[in-house]
């Protein structure tokens, strides 16, 4: 497969200790990566190194450009880079300026595709933890990057600022075709977006997740009168891989849609009856636990 992004064994050293040993990834055109790892495992030096910011000590870094010669590439990596006693459109517009693309119109089009317009003459240091995430996501675009990483984009955010930046991330990957790389420590919000998940510890790169292994074995549990009939049913309306678990019980796999969900219980509430409908199987937390015990590695702390 021909990759996005590629790293070919990124090395990085500080002070004698390795941060980052031998780390090869590979980053498909127009998906969200999530990095994923304790504190320390090395996320943000491989961040670094792929947004230029820091030199590798060894290894390389291969970029397949969409157009051009030059990956554009933006970031957001610990805090926003902000002028607190500036507005958003101030700060926007040293951005832009920065880049060469400024324009009001192109600027307001930016602060209002990271829902940050209706700020007015408040300054940075007023502003929310979720406002100054966005602000410096409006940033990173500036100059309309094909590339964009983001390192910790939601951490201390409420539950509606999570929700915001969540939608911005799909936004940003369906409406704008950019290529996202992730890290967060807060895998239940990551498992709805990402595309693909690479697992890092102690600097080394364990394992690289795509959407299908995610996906595995998670299923729509059905519990009804008949599971045979039910089954027979589903099998006539559904392509979806269906199978019996008991008198009672069918498991339907690769449901991913509320809409399907819906359509599948109709079925079964059609044909032979309904007692009740719920999720089971993989999430991406499972599949982190599942493979660092794999490799040996405690996970009781640093991760949510």
């Amino acid at each position: 497969m021909d990759y996005f992004i590629e790293t070919n064994e990124l090395t990085k050293n500080y002070r004698g200790k390795t941060a980052v040993d031998k780390v090869s990834l590979h980053v498909k055109k127009g998906e969200i990566y999530g990095l994923i790892g304790k504190n320390g495992a090395g996320k943000t030096t491989c961040m670094k190194m792929l947004a230029g910011l820091v030199r590798p000590d060894g290894g390389d870094i291969i970029k397949h450009p969409g157009k051009g010669s030059i990956l554009k590439t933006g970031c957001l990596i610990e805090n926003p880079g902000l002028y607190y006693d500036m507005t958003a459109a101030g700060n926007l517009k040293c951005k832009c300026l920065l880049e060469g693309c400024w324009s009001k119109e192109y600027a307001d089009s930016l602060l209002r595709f990271a829902d940050i317009a209706d700020t007015g003459k408040k300054k940075a240091s007023q502003f929310s933890l979720g406002m100054k995430q966005r602000l410096g996501i409006a940033m990173a675009l500036a100059g309309d990057p094909e590339f964009l990483i983001l390192d910790e984009p939601i951490n201390g955010l409420d539950p509606q600022g999570i929700l915001q930046m969540r939608n911005l991330f799909t936004k940003l990957r369906d409406e704008k075709k950019v290529t996202i790389m992730i890290s967060s420590h807060i895998l239940s919000e990551l498992d709805k977006v990402a595309d693909t998940v690479g697992i890092i510890n102690n600097g080394k790169l364990i394992r690289e997740v795509d959407e299908e292994l995610l996906r595995l074995g998670a299923c729509l549990e059905i519990t009804t009168p008949d599971a045979e009939k039910a089954a027979e049913a589903l099998r006539k309306s559904f392509s979806n891989e269906i199978k019996t678990a008991g008198d009672r019980t069918i498991q339907v796999f690769g449901a991913e849609t509320e809409d399907e969900v819906i359509a599948i219980n109709k079925c079964v509430a059609e044909s032979a009856g309904l007692i009740g409908s719920k999720r089971t199987g993989s999430d991406l937390e499972s599949v982190y636990i599942d493979i660092m015990d794999e490799n040996g590695v405690k996970t009781d702390d640093g991760i949510n």
